[in-house]
């Protein structure tokens, strides 16, 4: 357990070290912004672009693995929506970011970083982190649908299926992400390769992607804690709990058991399993505040599910050890 504890605190001592940055100000106030545009824009779709580009065609070619990851978040994200309706009778924009704080797995910004540090130089590890990064895509695109829909304050086509094609050409065309990984998977389909002294400075752009979105959000958890704090009267301590069980324990038991059940085993599972540990990701307060649809909230569920996935990081990578998967 010590061991996998071990692995997770890198990823933690980063984001520390990205507050204390904050703190003394040793950078430059828009810092944050810089480097979220680097990594989202340059290193992270050049990493993705350097493993899918040098992996065999066939490895892409698992529609079990598919099926289980994209499955798995899709159950807990109807669940998370049809209580929140149900039970606390909140509208469906509201119902929408609680189901997404719920199962939109903040499977870049730490779960790639926690692979790397718990299975270094596995490449294997990495390219399943990566195919599993494309999933919550899915879950971002039928989201932001649902949003878009019932937000009357933005001026958005009219009917869902417009509002969809809406969405998705901006998700895809804007998206430096889906274009590295694009790229990838023809460089690896075409046979092409890639030359070299290409690789290498793909491979050591890319690298810096984990270091980087770590250090960001620490940069800026500091501002995004005193938005909660100064909220944090209006928010149910038995919610936020199940929300974090929900996130936390339930999606990355839910995971296992479908991918189980599939046929899914040793490091492709326990890959899964580990990045469904990870918390909420942070674009959720964004897409919350874009669409005012309790921001506030949002960003309290992705700071404490972050905060606690340390927890979930290292009893997912400890057991995935016990049990021979990794």
């Amino acid at each position: 357990m010590i061991e996998a504890f071990s692995a997770v605190v890198p990823v933690f001592l980063l984001i520390g070290l990205g507050v204390c940055l904050d703190l003394f100000r040793a950078l430059p106030e828009n810092a944050n912004q810089t480097l979220s545009l680097y990594v989202l824009n340059v290193a992270l779709p050049l990493l993705l672009f350097q493993i899918m580009a040098t992996a065999p065609l066939e490895s892409f070619a698992h529609p079990q693995f598919w099926l289980g990851v994209i499955a798995a978040q899709f159950l807990i994200y109807g669940a998370c929506y049809a209580a929140d309706r149900i039970l606390a009778r909140h509208d469906s924009a509201a119902a929408t970011v609680t189901a997404l704080g719920g199962c939109f797995c903040n499977a870049a910004f730490v779960g790639i970083p926690v692979i790397t540090s718990a299975l270094p130089g596995n490449a294997e590890a990495l390219f399943v982190a990566g195919l599993f990064t494309i999933t919550p895509n899915l879950l971002f695109v039928v989201g932001q649908v649902q949003l878009a829909a019932h937000d009357p304050s933005r001026s958005m086509p009219q009917g869902r299926k417009a509002v969809l094609l809406h969405v998705l050409r901006y998700s895809l065309l804007y998206n430096a992400v889906f274009w590295g990984m694009a790229g990838g998977v023809l460089v690896s389909a075409l046979g092409l390769g890639l030359w070299g002294p290409l690789d290498r400075a793909a491979e050591l752009v890319g690298h810096t992607a984990a270091p980087c979105m770590l250090v960001t959000l620490g940069l800026t958890l500091r501002e995004r804690l005193a938005v909660v704090f100064r909220h944090a009267g209006n928010h149910a301590l038995l919610r936020q709990a199940a929300l974090q069980i929900c996130k936390l324990v339930v999606q990355p038991l839910v995971c296992w058991a479908i991918l189980a059940a599939l046929g899914v085993e040793g490091l492709w599972l326990a890959v899964s399993v580990i990045m469904c540990a990870s918390g909420s990701a942070l674009v959720v307060p964004v897409l919350a505040d874009v669409h005012h649809a309790g921001p506030e909230e949002a960003t309290l569920t992705a700071l404490v599910s972050n905060g606690l996935s340390l927890f979930s990081l290292s009893f997912f990578i400890w057991l995935m050890r016990l049990l021979g998967h990794i």
